[in-house]
């Protein structure tokens, strides 16, 4: 996976504070984080994604905050992130179609 996303990201300081600002990866089920030192991944337990929970509620998805703002950034500074993109594309098409509400 990682190899797949560092060719994603060419420029790799930029993929560097993308994707491991305050991680890094020292084996399975263990990082290594910057405030706390190491965490062990695998005792976590299970739990939803805010946006998941926002989907299961049917409450408006935070893709301004975490996609549309971000790839605003992005594409101030000259780089295009196509698949950000297309999730947020994605994310906005399943909003837009939300069921109808019936109170």
């Amino acid at each position: 996976m990682e190899a797949d996303l560092a060719a994603s990201f060419p420029h790799l300081s930029i993929a560097g504070a993308m994707a491991f600002i305050c991680s890094n990866k020292i084996g399975e089920g263990h990082i290594a984080h910057l405030d706390y030192g190491k965490i062990t991944t695998s005792v976590m337990e299970p739990y939803a994604p805010s946006m998941k929970l926002d989907f299961d509620f049917k409450r408006p998805l935070e893709i301004g905050a975490i996609y549309s703002a971000p790839l605003a950034e992005a594409r101030n500074k000259g780089f295009d992130m196509p698949k950000v993109k297309m999730s947020e594309q994605q994310l906005q098409f399943i909003q837009d179609n939300y069921p109808a509400q019936v109170f």
